[in-house]
């Protein structure tokens, strides 16, 4: 029989997985087989090891961004990040091809009166 986890803080079994919080819970704890857990009852959020133990499944990984840890707002920030950069990177591009066709531009002859 697999043993039910308990919450060390009301003593329920009404546990749940709880999200991962940042790249610490997200890489650190997978490492260390340890995980997450929130508590039904009283709701306190605590880590513990996740082999062998029963715990009510929630939800599931839709993305690489969940599935290490980081959160809504920290993926928008890291797409913010990148799509600047990229743009930034478009803008130098073009400005120097721009400045390239009127560097190499033969510039017309002027007619003499």
């Amino acid at each position: 029989m697999v043993p039910i986890m308990i919450c060390p803080r009301c003593g329920s079994d009404r546990i749940r997985r709880a999200a991962r919080r940042g790249l610490t819970e997200g890489i650190l704890l997978r490492i260390a087989n340890r995980a997450p857990f929130r508590c039904f009852a009283c709701g306190k959020r605590f880590i513990d090891d996740w082999r062998g133990q029963k715990w009510r499944k929630v939800g599931h990984h839709r993305s690489l961004a969940n599935y290490i840890g980081l959160r809504r707002r920290q993926r928008f920030k890291l797409m913010l990040l990148l799509f600047g950069a990229l743009f930034v990177i478009m803008a130098f591009g073009m400005l120097s091809w721009f400045s390239y066709q009127l560097a190499t531009k033969p510039t017309p002859k002027r007619k003499k009166y």
